[in-house]
């Protein structure tokens, strides 16, 4: 990855050299994090004939960015200012939905998939019935189940019931020595893929029809725990004295239907019907030059422009708060002050 990022930076300073335009080297993470901003720019072009001076949604707001790499909820308060509330300790959402893929799906469909990223694949198994999207594809917020807030997360869907398996629930109890605030800020999903594998491996016959319930199990499981991680979020803010209106997701897994279902009823049951949900269209959902090109946008309009003395680095983050300070942390930025 890192050499591909060193024949990018090199090339778009051989351009710039060039072209003797300004080079701007561009956080990945906070180009997902802008996207929607992108997405409400082009869509106010179209309408006016001229792009606008503020992009929408304004800070601050809340990002969760879901992805085969990443799986975090970002508390965006500015443009180089985005706070961790939540990031998963080991894989990323994505990646686990690739490899519960991988066990659940027949090898037809698998290989007639034409692409190894099988997360969209998946869905369109477990679901295969477009009117699903019109319903509430059977889903029952946890608000809604149960007795306590274990229990409401431990409860399986009704069509499972009916079977011998259960796909594991992660992270239900804090643990001895661990902390809310810790608690809160940590996801975790190979759990969900290790359950999958373990039941396929039980169930080795197992038939179509069972096959999807245990698709969309599994995606309820990990859609469920992306939720509890969210509200937890929203509920420190609101006690806090900080409101906030919307929510923006966005990666590749963004583009999945029945997430969006589950986020919206999950902040509908649980007391947050006011914030809007904001997913940027399919294309601008996975990785894309208009969204890095769009960051670059903001951050030139900000007064930033990179050295080109700056080189490609491994890990780069996007909190202020992360060892290397973030966006402006890492040096090579050049801010005009006129």
């Amino acid at each position: 990855m890192r050499a591909s990022l060193i024949t990018g930076v090199d090339t778009g300073k051989g351009l710039a050299v060039a072209w003797q335009v300004p080079f701007l080297g561009v956080n990945h993470m906070q180009a997902h994090a802008l996207t929607p901003r992108l997405v409400a720019a082009l869509d106010s072009t179209r309408q006016s004939g001229e792009r606008p001076l503020m992009a929408h949604p304004k800070f601050p707001f809340l990002s969760l960015l879901v992805s085969g790499g990443h799986t975090m909820l970002v508390h965006s308060k500015g443009l180089c200012d985005h706070e961790i509330l939540s990031q998963t300790s080991d894989i990323a959402v994505g990646d686990m939905l690739d490899k519960c893929a991988r066990d659940i799906l027949p090898p037809e469909v698998l290989n007639s998939s034409g692409s190894v990223m099988y997360g969209p694949t998946l869905e369109r198994y477990a679901f295969p019935d477009t009117n699903t999207l019109a319903n509430d594809y059977g889903y029952t917020p946890p608000a809604l189940r149960g007795k306590n807030a274990v229990d409401k997360l431990r409860q399986r869907s009704k069509r499972v019931m009916q079977y011998s398996w259960t796909v594991d629930q992660p992270l239900l109890h804090p643990g001895p020595g661990v902390t809310p605030d810790k608690f809160a800020a940590k996801l975790s999903f190979s759990g969900i893929g290790s359950s999958v594998k373990g039941i396929i491996t039980r169930y080795p016959g197992m038939e179509d029809n069972e096959r999807r319930d245990l698709a969309r199990e599994a995606m309820r499981v990990a859609f469920d725990h992306l939720g509890s991680r969210l509200l937890l979020a929203l509920r420190k803010l609101a006690n806090s004295g900080m409101s906030i209106e919307t929510l923006v997701v966005s990666g590749g897994v963004a583009s999945n239907q029945y997430l969006k279902h589950v986020l919206r009823a999950l902040l509908d049951s649980s007391g947050f019907k006011g914030i809007n949900l904001i997913f940027p269209p399919p294309k601008f959902c996975t990785d894309n030059a208009a969204m890095i090109a769009w960051a670059g946008i903001e951050m030139w309009e900000a007064g930033y422009t990179t050295d080109l003395s700056a080189m490609a680095v491994r890990q780069w983050a996007i909190d202020p708060n992360a060892s290397d300070g973030g966006i402006l942390g890492i040096g090579g930025w050049i801010k005009d002050v006129s």
